[in-house]
């Protein structure tokens, strides 16, 4: 079994992102990986909200910081998952569609053109 320690952790003094410089796409995607895991990971089964009990799928929402509550219980394991949905996304596009570059760049031109 490994412990998973801070010491194992590598460590960094800057992420290259933060969650307010990601544009929506990308939030939203990690919102939807975040949702689908908790939900594989039986996350409403133990939510109290009435909404995920019901259509038995995890409904968190993250706020404008990328903060968020599940109520099931979202785990470490759970966000991993998440991440590598991600991941697993970004190489799909890559390679046979749109890049997530070309994506994340034409929104970034919308939204230069609105302010």
């Amino acid at each position: 079994m490994h412990d998973d320690s801070e010491n194992d952790r590598p460590k960094y003094e800057r992420l290259p992102w933060t969650w307010d410089t990601l544009p929506p796409s990308m939030r939203d995607a990690m919102a939807d990986a975040l949702r689908l895991a908790a939900t594989a990971g039986g996350s409403p089964a133990r939510c109290r909200r009435k909404e995920c009990k019901q259509t038995h799928r995890c409904s968190f929402k993250l706020d404008k910081h990328g903060d968020g509550i599940c109520l099931g219980g979202i785990t470490e394991p759970m966000v991993r998952e998440a991440a590598l949905m991600i991941k697993y996304a970004s190489d799909f596009w890559a390679k046979r569609g749109p890049s997530w570059g070309a994506i994340l760049e034409a929104e970034k031109k919308l939204r230069d053109a609105r302010f």
